[in-house]
């Protein structure tokens, strides 16, 4: 968050969208909305989760491990990258001003009067070297007179009753404020952790409000499903609300209305204005951070499409910006402009990477703004409005044909049937292990196959059913006299086919497998006499294959068996 979102982009206008067969950006038609629950927070306390967000970690959390009830109050310091931030809960109140003599605070709680002892059942270890503070100071007439400091030092593994005496303040207050910290809040350690338990004043009878911690609230805003907006920022910092669902929609019964906000945020140097509006993909690691969200896809993305309105204020012009990660953690990053529309109008941003690439993550942006980051480098106009909806990445693979095998049904005449893929693919795998456009086979069963487009790494399957008909020994036979034996059948692997009376001419006989592949051919000369021809398949596997004769107006087909 402290860093400038400012990306030069190259931006390429994009043609007609066609139409899409899937959904792949989740929620991008807008029609669920929800809220957000970003953490607990005891009744009547505040803590540091709201600092500790933005380092996508929590210090104060809601514990079932308690001294009596169902609750207790766990304060936890944690490490990030780039500080240490510390655990506290102040009660009704907050510090303003840590640095004078007597801390300044706002808020606080009604007392009748000076209680003489604070006590509470904690239980803690906190890192050598440094000390968990219970603070307790009042105020007469909004005026700070007194202030307690109670450390809190070493380990404690079960809970124990804790007290301490409070000093008498120069005059009679009517506020107190509560503070518990879980380190040193000038030089604060990672792990140092305090765990709170039912708290009371002695002496005065007035109570501390949800001193059992057993009351807890949820910290939530309202949000697109899936999606992160400048809501999050105007929840914490103040400003209008930025992200609104509207029924002015595209299709369905919603689409989400972006408009640009005025709210701060914190820097190095404190807190600096300004003026908000994107529209992100949700990642609860990723929300307050420099880096923009993605989610994960399991297909190479050719564009991503949608439907907008934008109306600006002064010269904004809004954007679309995508970023894609392949697996190997690499970006490429692609963007359109999106100018004054106020009627829906599509959009279509190509993404571009290099072939061969495997795209695993997507995240976008859309702004109403160049300067749709967080920070101080730019910023766009108040009021500027960008209405979207249907966002959908397009997956090329969608966007073919759908996919048969045509093939052609065997008869007594022929006994095979040939299998086609269809021309254009790149590559063949069928379920034979075959790889050309098509195959023949002779035999009855599922044949499958997967087709590539190397363009597109798209790949596509089918499989078909196959049956042959029964027709033992059926000739297509004009000579009248010709015959033909095949014996012994079945056979071990050797075998004869003799054919008897043909007219003379030239004749074929092929010996082919279950796949329609020739494992023998065989070349022979008729002159109306007996011909015997010897064939050895004793290296081949059992099973059936088919014996082809054709030649001078005669044909034949048969199975052989060899066992």
């Amino acid at each position: 968050m402290k860093k400038t979102l400012l990306i030069m982009l190259c931006f390429l206008t994009g043609a007609g969208i066609p139409t899409v067969k899937a959904q792949y950006v989740p929620n991008g038609g807008f029609e669920e909305w929800e809220t957000r629950v970003l953490y607990q927070e005891p009744e009547n306390w505040t803590s540091g989760n709201m600092e500790a967000l933005m380092y996508n970690t929590l210090t104060a959390i809601k514990t079932e491990d308690s001294y009596r009830g169902d609750y207790a109050l766990r304060l936890e310091s944690a490490i990030t990258e780039t500080d240490t931030v510390f655990g506290y809960a102040t009660c009704n109140g907050m510090v303003t001003n840590g640095e004078s003599p007597v801390m300044e605070f706002t808020g606080g709680i009604p007392v009748s009067g000076t209680p003489d002892s604070l006590f509470g059942y904690f239980k803690f270890n906190v890192a050598e070297d440094d000390t968990a503070i219970v603070l307790l100071s009042f105020k007469e007439g909004g005026n700070p007179i007194a202030q307690n400091i109670f450390p809190i030092t070493g380990t404690q593994s079960s809970y124990i009753r804790m007290g301490w005496q409070v000093a008498a303040p120069a005059g009679t207050p009517d506020t107190a404020f509560i503070g518990i910290t879980s380190t040193n809040p000038y030089n604060p350690v990672s792990g140092s952790w305090v765990q709170v338990d039912s708290l009371w004043f002695g002496v005065i009878d007035d109570s501390i409000p949800n001193c059992d911690f057993e009351v807890w609230e949820n910290e939530a805003y309202f949000e697109p499903a899936d999606h992160l907006t400048a809501n999050l920022l105007t929840h914490f910092f103040g400003g209008d609300t930025s992200a609104k669902p509207i029924p002015d929609a595209h299709s369905g019964d919603y689409a989400i209305s972006i408009k640009a906000v005025e709210t701060s945020i914190p820097g190095d140097e404190g807190m600096t204005d300004v003026v908000a509006s994107f529209l992100m993909p949700y990642a609860t690691e990723m929300i307050f951070g420099d880096e923009i969200s993605t989610f994960p896809v399991d297909f190479n993305p050719s564009r991503l499409t949608g439907f907008y309105k934008f109306t600006p204020a002064a010269n904004d012009t809004a954007i679309a910006y995508v970023i894609l990660r392949d697996e190997e953690e690499n970006e490429y990053e692609n963007g359109t402009i999106l100018l004054t529309a106020s009627e829906y109008t599509p959009f279509s941003v190509n993404l571009f990477y290099p072939p061969g690439t495997t795209i695993t993550e997507v995240g976008y942006v859309f702004s109403t703004t160049l300067y749709f980051g967080i920070g101080d480098g730019g910023s766009g106009e108040v009021g500027s409005e960008l209405i979207l909806d249907d966002l959908d990445l397009i997956n090329p693979c969608d966007e073919f044909d759908e996919f048969t095998i045509d093939f052609t049904e065997a008869t007594c005449e022929t006994l095979y049937s040939i299998l086609d893929a269809g021309e254009g693919w790149d590559e063949y795998l069928w379920s034979t292990d075959e790889t050309t456009q098509t195959i023949t086979t002779t035999e009855p069963g599922t044949f499958s196959v997967t087709v590539t487009d190397n363009a597109t790494g798209c790949q596509f399957s089918d499989e078909v059913i196959v049956n042959i008909p029964l027709c033992d020994n059926i000739s297509r036979v004009i000579q009248k006299k010709s015959s033909t034996s095949i014996y012994p059948n079945p056979s071990n692997g050797n075998f004869t086919v003799e054919l008897e009376n043909m007219l003379p001419g030239g004749y074929t006989i092929e010996i082919v497998s279950i796949t329609g592949k020739t494992l023998k051919k065989h070349t022979a000369q008729s002159t109306n006499a007996r011909h015997k021809i010897q064939f050895d398949l004793t290296g081949y596997p059992q099973g059936l294959y088919l014996v082809k004769i054709e030649g001078n107006k005669y044909s034949h087909y048969e199975r052989i068996l060899i066992e």
